[in-house]
């Protein structure tokens, strides 16, 4: 990607966006997802902070799709908070990351069975 290569955040949030909501449509595989995931894009704090947005706006699929790859990133994230040197802004966006992550699950377990009892009462 050139914004990558430029460092054009701006740039480079709507393209990961983009994909987001390509991957979410099912349109793009996962694994492309995945890819631009990998902990070795992370170069400094503005590629963790697209990162960050990136998993917020596809991380529910992913989630479903690849648990355990999605495990291993949030791993990589949690690194990055164990080390400490990064800014209070991103600490505060990582630890909102895994805020979103928790009550996800079961908002869409509730979803889920809901869509169960609809399907039941219907037969």
């Amino acid at each position: 990607m050139r914004a990558y290569k430029r460092n054009d955040k701006p740039q480079l949030l709507a393209a990961t966006k983009f994909i987001a909501h390509l991957v979410n449509q099912e349109v793009a595989h996962e694994l492309i997802a995945l890819e631009l995931l990998l902990p070795y894009y992370w170069k400094n704090e503005d590629s963790v902070e697209v990162a960050v947005g990136f998993v917020t706006d596809c991380g529910s699929l992913l989630q479903d799709l690849s648990p355990k790859a999605l495990h291993g990133i949030f791993e990589g994230f949690r690194r990055i908070l164990h080390e400490g040197e990064t800014d209070k802004r991103l600490q505060f966006l990582i630890e909102s990351l895994f805020a979103i992550r928790k009550p996800s699950f079961v908002v869409t377990l509730l979803s889920s069975l809901n869509w169960i009892l609809w399907i039941a009462t219907t037969d």
